[in-house]
């Protein structure tokens, strides 16, 4: 209440430590003061908008690509070098369509991971019927779908890496190898771990909500049956015909 009627700026400015340059700046740029309230009231409380990964994929042509006709062998090893990490920072990008369209923006956040949490988040609110004033369950919402977003880029890792890695080494001239278990499959077991408990809790606390407000309905049901026999009992008291005909007497 107290945000709604200060404002989210003013109440911002005095439990912040902004700089005095920053906040006359807000004060005099009533377009961009609105923005940062706009901005605020949007991602307050959302933790799965931090989870979502910034795009840095280069832009290549892959179509009209073709290693073997680079003749220069640093152009051809400064290409590999960003057709792999294209791969290790996205290994989705090539399915993907703003990719494949030329409409990647670098540094910017994924959109496709955006539309994911606002649908996952729109789903699971409406499903457990989480209103916006109900701030746990809310929090725990966005838990859930800031991990879900880190197992899907884990699981999307895994279907272009091997599951089970080769790992060379060398000792004292000799060459070792030696095998360990991908990364991300590791990812993947701990974000389903974490979810798996989490989902539990939203269940729990819906589930004990409901109780509740049954407890309530029933509890206030008795209250207000007992009210009315309260009323009609005293009625029934004040009403005697010929002082001794009652009121049930009448109902017989």
């Amino acid at each position: 209440m107290d945000l709604v009627e200060k404002g989210v700026f003013d109440k911002m400015v005095e439990i912040s430590d902004l700089d005095e340059k920053l906040k006359n700046k807000l004060t005099s740029d009533p377009a961009l003061n609105t923005t940062v309230e706009k901005w605020i009231v949007k991602h307050l409380g959302t933790p799965q908008i931090s989870s979502v990964k910034l795009c840095t994929v280069v832009p290549i042509n892959y179509d009209s690509m073709d290693l073997a006709e680079i003749e220069d062998e640093l152009e051809y090893k400064a290409m590999v070098k960003k057709v792999k990490r294209n791969y290790e920072v996205c290994p989705n990008h090539m399915t993907c369509p703003l990719f494949q369209a030329g409409a990647i923006v670098q540094n910017d956040k994924c959109i496709l991971e955006l539309m994911d949490i606002e649908y996952l988040t729109t789903g699971l609110m409406k499903e457990l019927d989480i209103t916006e004033l109900e701030f746990n369950d809310k929090i725990l919402v966005g838990q859930l779908v800031a991990l879900n977003l880190i197992y899907t880029r884990a699981m999307r890792a895994l279907a272009s890496e091997p599951l089970i890695k080769e790992i060379k080494t060398i000792s004292k001239g000799d060459l070792k190898l030696d095998t360990k278990v991908n990364d991300n499959f590791q990812v993947v077991e701990k974000t389903l771990n974490i979810m798996e408990k989490l989902r539990k809790s939203l269940i729990l606390n819906r589930e004990d909500k409901a109780k509740f407000k049954q407890i309530k309905k029933a509890n206030d049901e008795m209250s207000a049956r007992r009210k009315v026999e309260q009323t009609v009992k005293s009625f029934q008291d004040e009403i005697i015909i010929d002082g001794e005909i009652s009121f049930d007497d009448i109902e017989a």
